[in-house]
């Protein structure tokens, strides 16, 4: 390790340069969220960002740290840090680690850069924890006093960043739904199409759900049939995903299981399915035919109305808000009402028009997937940089090294002869 640290650069552990502070858990009796005696916390449960968010106190606190002090997770999970924006006590889950003479943010920075490195030393069955022996025995690689200030510094700048690029990528995927949203909404109004219908002699007409559709179409079929079976799971929540099954013979799932054949549209009815949006067109099905959930409502088309132009008023959140708000049943098993869906009043243009709408929704749909597949690319890319970030800070590359530095040899000479006085002073 030392042949790789940078010129002026010294390895040491934890405890020889840090003041290491386990935590001891107060009685229970002197709890209270009432904010009487001293702040305490016992996990990360209450972690931030970098402070964490004090709801807890006790009257009997045992073992305290003080304001500034790099909180550790010691219990699962390990690892994690805050610093301690006040004086509080400590619970048996934390550990405080703290320094005259080392810059807060550049414990803070380093723990973070081995937090696996950390969680890996932990050991336990029931409750994985690293111990005080471990914590001290980390290895910490020391440079001089300015260079630690100018890392730290460097690092600050780099994740607010981060931070900024991060909080502006976390927008794309809201900004993805209200698009499909918007251009489902201008689908069955009319309005994605407007151009493409001027000069043509083309009405729309408002009809009911139950006059266009065969609502739960019988079907029956050799019990040998093979066919394809799909779960409420493998109801997609996304347009034009495809719809997973498995293969079953008709006299397994006969009873108790709704039927369906290629281009029914299915509509979940339970929640949180149908609040979800879990719908879709059947399609691709062995043997053309299916049977699925008896939580399902099939809709089989009339002529007239294509499958897909039925499942884009189904997707609308407005429908989905609308049939949230028509539901029955018990807590937790609640049901959209079929009268709601069946009374539901839908916009329908000829099916030519139809046809257009949908040829144009699929490529709109098709460029949106393309922009969310490069964003979670992207975000992928982002999450890992701060750990690259923080790699190339403890090597010695994020900074240059300056002759005036000066050597960390002086620096922890100076920490370890503090550490001794003060040893033998409490001696």
């Amino acid at each position: 390790m030392k042949k790789l640290l940078p010129k002026g650069w010294v390895e040491t552990e934890l405890g020889d340069v840090l003041d290491i502070e386990m935590g001891q858990s107060p009685p229970s009796y002197s709890y209270n969220m009432e904010g009487i005696g001293t702040p305490f916390m016992q996990g990360k449960t209450e972690f931030g960002k970098t402070f964490p968010t004090i709801k807890k106190y006790t009257t009997e606190p045992k073992k305290i740290v003080e304001k500034g002090t790099v909180l550790l997770s010691v219990r699962a999970p390990i690892g994690p840090t805050n610093i301690a924006n006040t004086q509080m006590c400590i619970g048996r889950g934390l550990a405080g680690l703290s320094s005259n003479k080392i810059p807060t943010n550049f414990i803070l920075y380093y723990l973070r850069s081995i937090e696996s490195v950390l969680d890996g030393l932990g050991t336990g069955t029931t409750f994985k924890a690293i111990s005080a022996n471990k914590i001290h025995t980390v290895h910490f690689p020391l440079p001089p006093l300015p260079e630690q200030e100018r890392i730290v510094a460097k690092l600050d700048k780099l994740f607010a960043q981060h931070e900024k690029i991060k909080k502006a990528l976390d927008r794309i995927p809201q900004l993805l739904k209200a698009f499909r949203q918007q251009v489902l909404t201008q689908a069955v109004t009319g309005k994605l199409t407007e151009q493409w219908r001027e000069g043509k002699d083309l009405e729309w007409r408002i009809e009911k759900v139950r006059d266009v559709t065969n609502y739960n179409p019988r079907y029956s079929w050799d019990d040998q049939t093979c066919l394809s079976f799909v779960e409420m799971a493998n109801l997609p929540i996304r347009l034009f995903s495809p719809l997973k099954s498995i293969k079953r013979k008709f006299i397994d799932v006969k009873k108790g299981y709704r039927r369906f054949s290629n281009s029914d549209v299915l509509l979940a009815k339970i929640t949180p399915c149908f609040e979800n949006g879990k719908s879709a067109v059947a399609d691709g099905l062995l043997n053309g035919i299916g049977c699925g959930s008896s939580e399902y409502y099939v809709f089989r088309c009339k002529e007239g109305l294509l499958p897909y132009f039925l499942l884009f008023h189904f997707k609308r959140t407005v429908f989905l808000v609308e049939g949230a708000d028509n539901m029955n049943g018990a807590v937790g098993q609640q049901r959209v009402t079929q009268e709601f869906v069946l009374n539901y009043e839908i916009s329908i243009p000829p099916p030519q028009e139809q046809q257009e709408i949908v040829h144009r929704v699929e490529s709109l749909f098709t460029k949106a997937d393309a922009i969310e597949a490069r964003y979670k690319i992207l975000k992928a890319k982002i999450d890992s940089l701060p750990q690259a970030i923080l790699h190339k800070a403890f090597k010695g590359e994020l900074v240059p090294q300056l002759p005036t530095d000066g050597d960390a040899k002086d620096l922890l000479d100076e920490i370890l002869a503090l550490k001794k006085e003060v040893k033998e002073k409490k001696k």
